[in-house]
């Protein structure tokens, strides 16, 4: 609502400008409409400001914030084809890198993923997030000692501690070290942290998987006896093959190689 606001205002003061702008688009200028847009995380009005920036004349870094909002959007294979002709060329880009690592991880196209996130690492050591999806990707090809570095290391650069701590825990699950699992997340999710729901629900596998049905009723209040001890049984009874879907997630291409390692 706050940013409504500010949004709302921002228009306002900017009315009694129209006379003199001389731009297109009510009198906002190209900028100001962009802050605008931006603010309110409009990711689709700024997909079709970029576009037809770009239509008017090539430029990287309107390319890099064109690809920018589709992974805003989830839409990862628009990102990929709007990476492309960057792809290509012999110039170096950390940003370059990072999208298209982060896009290929979301579609499960884990050695792209892995050589792009690898060569924005190499470009910037010190950026958290290509080291937490460094781990995640790892965690995938089931090399969770190395996940586990990649994420302390994250947390030295001061990433968010709920991300790294969570990411940690994930890898004790997939180790089926569950005690592990249970002292990170329980912290984290009976203080309200933020990101509770993934959270709440790896902290539901764990309570299962030790069989600690007091700990499973307090992170259930809202269901009955009967929804619980259903959900409590099913839990338990997860493959490893299964947990991992269930707390890393389902990219679209699976590599076969490294579903059998599993």
């Amino acid at each position: 609502m706050s940013k409504m606001i500010v949004v709302t205002l921002l228009l306002i003061s900017l009315s009694g400008c129209v006379a003199t702008s001389g731009k297109r688009n009510g009198g906002i200028d190209t900028q100001t409409q962009e802050k605008v847009l931006l603010s309110s995380k409009n990711y689709q009005k700024l997909i079709t400001f970029y576009k037809s920036q770009l239509l008017a004349k090539e430029d990287f870094a309107t390319r890099i914030k064109l690809i920018r909002a589709y992974v805003e959007t989830a839409d990862f294979h628009s990102a990929i084809f709007y990476l492309e002709p960057l792809l290509n060329t012999k110039k170096e880009s950390f940003d370059v890198n990072y999208l298209a690592g982060k896009s290929y991880l979301n579609l499960g196209d884990l050695d792209r993923a892995n050589r792009y996130l690898t060569q924005a690492n190499r470009l910037n050591p010190r950026e958290a997030d290509v080291l937490n999806l460094l781990g995640i990707n790892d965690c995938y090809r089931g090399e969770f000692y190395q996940a586990k570095q990649r994420f302390l290391q994250a947390r030295v650069f001061m990433d968010d501690d709920i991300t790294v701590k969570n990411n940690l825990a994930l890898v004790a699950i997939l180790q089926q070290h569950y005690f592990t699992a249970k002292d990170l997340l329980e912290p984290m999710y009976f203080s309200n942290a933020n990101g509770s729901q993934r959270i709440k629900a790896n902290l539901a596998i764990v309570y299962a998987k030790l069989g600690d049905m007091g700990g499973f009723t307090r992170l259930t209040t809202t269901l009955s006896p009967e929804q619980r001890n259903k959900l409590f049984a099913n839990l338990k009874a997860l493959k490893l093959s299964d947990v991992k879907r269930a707390v890393l997630g389902s990219p679209e291409k699976q590599q076969e190689e490294l579903s059998e390692k599993r």
